[in-house]
């Protein structure tokens, strides 16, 4: 499997460039949706440069829908929706369901992961642990790969009598999210993030969008040359602008797709 996945990858690179990014899947963040690309602009300068929207994908009780008919065979991206307050480990079932019902519909051809925050992180987490599904470039905007101190406090601010008081203070999302906020914290050794870190990645084109005024994500930590194991494998383009999504991530998104 891997040595296919390797030919596939080869055979990638002898392509036109515009061939590398048949289907492009945007991951959401933490309190982010799909549509959230969509609502921020990003996805209209792909529409501009010729890509189909694939529509807003959910999970269903028959499975992953979009909400158009499913199409391959022509550039196109994708949104999914996933528990953005659940722990990585269960956005990664959602995912992994989503990527390959994607990988159906575009056989034979490569997929390109685009992860904002959170879902950078949870991108890369699908890639090393399914490294036979055939993503070949992942692009991260504002991603804590080496995690993020504002995560560590709010993770130790739920241990704290705070943390029982927030259902009675209107803070529930925060208590439901205190297992992502410690997936998030920085790598320390026994954390989900240390291990990801330092565990085999797949031979991808990695690309680290870093917000240079993100007031919540050190600049160092969403340069993935800063993960152990992808050190020195990842182009670095600086990117101006606060976390959110704005309408220049997709005129950036064009430039690197193309």
């Amino acid at each position: 499997m891997r040595e296919r996945f390797l030919a596939l990858l080869l055979l990638v690179g002898l392509l036109p460039t515009a061939a590398l990014a048949d289907a492009v899947i945007f991951v959401p963040g933490y309190l982010s949706y799909g549509h959230s690309f969509r609502h921020h602009g990003v996805t209209q300068p792909l529409l501009a440069d010729g890509w189909e929207d694939g529509g807003n994908w959910v999970l269903t009780a028959h499975g992953p829908r979009p909400d158009r008919p499913p199409r391959g065979g022509v550039d196109r991206f994708y949104t999914v929706e996933l528990p953005n307050e659940a722990p990585l480990s269960i956005q990664l079932g959602h995912l992994v369901t989503y990527v390959e019902a994607i990988a159906r519909l575009h056989e034979g051809e490569p997929l390109t992961l685009v992860g904002h925050s959170a879902g950078g992180v949870l991108a890369r987490y699908l890639m090393v642990s399914r490294p036979d599904l055939p993503v070949v470039r992942l692009i991260t905007i504002a991603s804590p790969h080496a995690g993020s101190q504002m995560a560590e406090i709010a993770a130790h601010l739920g241990e704290t009598p705070l943390g029982a008081l927030g259902p009675m203070l209107g803070m529930q999302r925060f208590n439901h999210a205190l297992p992502l906020y410690r997936d998030l914290s920085p790598a320390y050794p026994g954390t989900l993030l240390d291990w990801l870190n330092r565990s085999p990645h797949p031979p991808a084109d990695y690309i680290s969008v870093i917000r240079l005024d993100d007031p919540f994500i050190e600049r160092w930590s969403q340069d993935m040359n800063y993960v152990p194991a992808l050190a020195g494998r990842s182009r670095m383009i600086a990117s101006r602008g606060g976390h959110g999504l704005e309408y220049h991530d997709g005129l950036l998104l064009v430039r690197l797709l193309r």
